[in-house]
């Protein structure tokens, strides 16, 4: 297996496009001891847009309906998410839903709708998403030997030790790069990585599915029907069993 290591140098995105990204690429590294990470409460890059940025903050069906919740009992009429991860099942007529995309834009601080604008601290931080939990982390699947390391430099404390995680600039063993995000970001890693298996699950599910006859996904529609589809049929979210009432 391969590994490429990316420190990106721009704003951070869970799962981009790898056509946006402008980032250092290092194919070669001498491991330094790792450092503990620790959040220095700033929210500026994980919980807000800057200006002309935009940013995917990836939620699980699961973890809407949780923040939906909330958002209804403090009466929290900022919080919006716009479906990211959508299937066409034509068997049924019904969209199937396997992730959801936190709405900054329509917010009018530009922040999560959970921030609160007085302390800047979370509101939510027992019942936060995975994607807020593995931050300033992600782990991007290429294919089956590569993988990518995502580490946000806006991120304060990456920023102040810059210099020790830009020292990573070449890495021959996958252990051993696996070992100094573990110990140098063992929550966030954790995040990142069961992010991973809940997105790969989902192709696994919808082929599952189409193997026992129960849904159809074509392999393309026209403009037409999917003007359609999107606004007359229903929407049936993709939830594993084992996660639909953990929350960690």
């Amino acid at each position: 297996m391969t590994i490429s290591w990316i420190l990106k140098q721009t704003d951070f995105r869970a799962f981009h496009d790898a056509g946006y990204r402008e980032s250092y690429f290092f194919t070669r590294a001498e491991i330094k001891k790792p450092m503990r990470f620790e959040c220095q409460g700033c929210t500026v890059s994980c919980c807000s847009l800057r200006p002309d940025e935009e940013k995917k903050i990836l939620l699980f069906p699961e973890e809407v309906e949780r923040l939906e919740t909330k958002a209804i009992e403090t009466g929290n009429l900022d919080f919006a998410v716009v479906e990211d991860l959508i299937f066409p099942d034509t068997l049924n007529r019904t969209i199937l839903v396997g992730a959801y995309r936190l709405f900054l834009e329509r917010h009018p601080r530009r922040a999560c709708a959970f921030l609160d604008p007085e302390t800047s601290r979370c509101t939510i931080h027992d019942i936060r998403p995975l994607v807020c939990r593995g931050y300033p982390v992600a782990i991007k699947t290429i294919d089956a030997t590569t993988r990518e390391y995502y580490l946000d430099t806006g991120c304060e404390f990456v920023e102040q030790h810059l210099d020790e995680f830009t020292a990573i600039k070449t890495l021959t063993d996958i252990q051993d790069l696996k070992t100094y995000f573990q110990e140098s970001f063992p929550e966030e890693n954790a995040a990142a990585e069961r992010i991973l298996i809940r997105l790969a699950w989902i192709p696994l599910r919808l082929r599952q599915l189409e193997a026992e006859g129960l849904i159809t996904i074509p392999d393309e529609l026209t403009t037409a029907e999917w003007q359609e589809a999107l606004e007359t049929w229903d929407r049936i979210d993709l939830i594993p069993d084992d996660a639909k009432d953990r929350v960690d």
